[in-house]
């Protein structure tokens, strides 16, 4: 499995609730779980702060639920990176790099962060010094989870699924396929490839954002912090994800 470049002292699974950046040190890695199941007047917001191509992007979905997300994910990225960089949500502006990763173009910062959602829940990952990738995923059950085990999974991790117990295969298979994706993602490698090799200078952390949800994060570069937060400024700070359906002025979000 990935091994750390130097020990972590220091991993929170807190998931305090915040509205708006706490500092940053060089040495930290800050891990946002963000609700995407929000007030229709915070979703009419989030959308004024949107650029025209992600507005684009949006409107390609033929599903409403499914815009609503896009708009409360990047909306909610929008205000975190923002609050970072003590700049208007709107004012942020994307570069991407290879295999379409994404990086801050303006304003000119070392902020990186990397961004995965899975149905109703959303995890950003932002750091100023180190390569980070993060994965999030909703634990349905899938039949194929042996034959994309044996396909996609570096051998440790085929071994690791193959010998869980039967109770056990689901959360193993979920662990397994985010840590691979986290990395991935941390590397840029984007498209998922066959048998990957664990890098040795890329340390993977388990998270447990919401209940029902497995996700990592990787780390490439001298982090010896992780900390957690839970950012939906227009819900209580006590809601529970995955949502359900709401009145009033909820959306519906399956």
């Amino acid at each position: 499995m990935p091994a750390p470049m130097q020990p972590l002292s220091n991993i929170e699974h807190l998931w305090r609730p915040a509205t708006t950046a706490p500092p940053l040190r060089p040495d930290e890695v800050h891990v946002w779980s963000v609700s995407l199941c929000i007030e229709a007047e915070t979703l009419d917001a989030m959308r004024n702060v949107l650029s025209a191509d992600e507005l684009s992007r949006c409107e390609r979905s033929p599903l409403v639920h499914e815009q609503n997300r896009f708009i409360a994910g990047r909306g909610s990225l929008r205000h975190i990176l923002a609050s970072y960089v003590d700049t208007a949500p709107a004012a942020v502006q994307f570069g991407y790099g290879h295999a379409g990763k994404p990086y801050l173009l303006h304003p000119a910062h070392d902020l990186r962060f990397n961004i995965s959602h899975s149905s109703d829940l959303a995890l950003i990952a932002v750091s100023v010094q180190s390569d980070i990738g993060v994965d999030v995923e909703l634990m349905n059950e899938m039949p194929e989870m042996s034959e994309i085990a044996v396909r996609f999974f570096s051998d440790a991790a085929r071994k690791q699924f193959l010998s869980a117990p039967a109770e056990d295969r689901l959360e193993t298979f979920y662990k397994c396929w985010t840590e691979k994706e986290s990395i991935s993602k941390c590397t840029g490698q984007g498209i998922v490839e066959e048998h990957p090799v664990a890098a040795d200078d890329i340390a993977v952390i388990p998270l447990t954002p919401a209940v029902g949800y497995a996700a990592s994060l990787a780390i490439k570069g001298p982090v010896r912090n992780v900390r957690t937060w839970r950012w939906s400024p227009a819900l209580s700070v006590d809601a529970e994800l995955p949502c359900a359906a709401a009145t009033g002025g909820f959306l519906y979000c399956r």
